[in-house]
């Protein structure tokens, strides 16, 4: 009998689920039943295996720490935010805080809480954002620990925290946003960049001095000034937007790189820039 020939062969096939540790063997075998007074014959050829690998449960999030600022005793720091998804989940993203100094949610201006939990819906969720901040109930001193994102059979994925809160009456300056590179030709001024300050528990106003090439305005850019300005007085100064822009007429090489924003007795918050004149 030619067993090449496809009227001499059977195909068989057999599909078996198993949990195979790495490194291990599968073995397969062949068993002859046995017939009283036959002698069976078997040939095997062209035997083939396909494996099928499912996937667990995971979580992911999209940075592994956090700087949530500095805050003054008794105000909630504004918010930061990362984003947390999952695949192949059984059950929610439970979103905790570590300690009571800090909270979590999922919409920025409201819901925080010490913890939260992210429907898993079919199994996929989404980059959905996860919103931290300071709680106003906080203790003075360094923020630390980190916001577990954890899932059943996931492995638990952690963002650190750092920040700061000052004690009651602690001078406080406060600067959002950064600066990226200006660019401008020679006898031009460049388009602005904004960052926005303010304090609290002030005993003067803040001190904006642009380094050497740049000019800033705290009008909305009705003006500026290369020299020092001075933001607000003793006491509360609310958030401001403050423009920064190349002046044109300094030579990169003359350029400085160090936006000062300070006020006395606060931790200074200057703001490094860098900028190029062609």
């Amino acid at each position: 009998m030619d067993g090449n020939l496809a009227a001499n062969k059977t195909n068989i096939s057999f599909t078996f689920a198993a949990a195979v540790p790495a490194g291990s063997y599968i073995m397969l075998r062949w068993r002859d039943i046995d017939h009283a007074g036959v002698d069976h014959g078997l040939a095997i050829d062209e035997v083939s295996a396909t494996f099928t690998t499912t996937t667990g449960p995971a979580v992911s999030v999209s940075a592994p720490a956090l700087a949530l600022g500095t805050t003054p005793a008794g105000t909630a720091s504004a918010p930061q935010t990362y984003s947390v998804s999952g695949s192949a989940l059984t059950a929610n993203i439970v979103v905790t805080a570590p300690n009571t100094n800090t909270e979590v949610s999922l919409s920025s201006g409201s819901g925080y809480a010490a913890s939260v939990a992210v429907p898993f819906g079919s199994g996929t969720v989404a980059a959905t954002p996860v919103y931290v901040r300071i709680a106003a109930s906080a203790t003075a001193g360094a923020i630390a620990g980190s916001v577990t994102n954890a899932s059943a059979g996931a492995a638990a994925q952690n963002v650190a925290l750092s920040g700061t809160v000052n004690a009651a009456g602690t001078p406080l300056v406060s600067v959002a946003g950064t600066l990226a590179v200006f660019n401008t030709r020679a006898g031009v001024a460049s388009a602005f960049q904004t960052v926005d300050v303010g304090g609290s528990g002030l005993t003067a106003g803040i001190e904006i001095t642009p380094p050497a090439g740049y000019e800033v305005s705290l009008n909305g850019g009705t003006s500026y000034s290369a020299g020092p300005q001075t933001l607000g007085a003793a006491g509360t100064v609310a958030s401001t937007p403050v423009r920064v822009r190349l002046t044109g007429t300094t030579p990169t090489a003359g350029l400085g790189t160090s936006l000062l924003i300070r006020s006395a007795g606060a931790t200074n918050q200057d703001r490094a820039v860098s900028g190029t004149v062609v």
